[in-house]
């Protein structure tokens, strides 16, 4: 559970980080799962973030980060579902999706995203809108200082 905390932690100070972007003001963003009511058919831009998986690469002890330190290094691959209404047949997804790719890396303080990949425009029949699915894998270290 833990774990879980961290790598939500570091998701939403990124995101947290591009909804301060003035482009970005009619997306809404919300998690997957979570209690906030997503109308359906969407009426305006919504942006769903989920975590799709995640691996422990490797562990460590000692010098790899810095004497005295153990952890594990991990990677993860977090979706973000770009919706448009469909009535307006997705109009400026494209622009939306690149604005938000832009910011994500500006937001990257961390440098954890090792990768950006956006998948075709297509039509969601869950919710009669327009979604572009946006993938970010990302890597990173949680650690902890060993007391000798």
């Amino acid at each position: 559970i833990l774990l879980m905390t961290e790598i939500e932690n570091l998701v939403e100070k990124l995101i947290k980080s591009v909804k301060k972007n003035p482009e970005l003001s009619q997306v809404r963003f919300v998690k997957e799962y979570s209690s906030i009511n997503v109308e359906t058919p969407v009426s305006s831009y919504i942006a769903v973030v989920s975590f799709e998986s995640m691996t422990r690469d490797k562990n460590f002890l000692g010098s790899v980060v810095k004497n005295g330190l153990k952890g594990d290094r991990f990677s993860a691959i977090i979706t973000v579902n770009i919706y448009a209404p469909n009535y307006e047949n997705g109009f400026d997804l494209t622009g939306v999706s690149g604005v938000f790719c832009q910011s994500i890396k500006d937001a990257d303080e961390e440098n954890i995203i090792d990768k950006i990949s956006f998948e075709p425009i297509s039509y969601d029949t869950v919710i009669n809108a327009m979604c572009r699915k946006c993938k970010l894998e990302l890597s990173f270290y949680l650690c902890e200082e060993v007391v000798v």
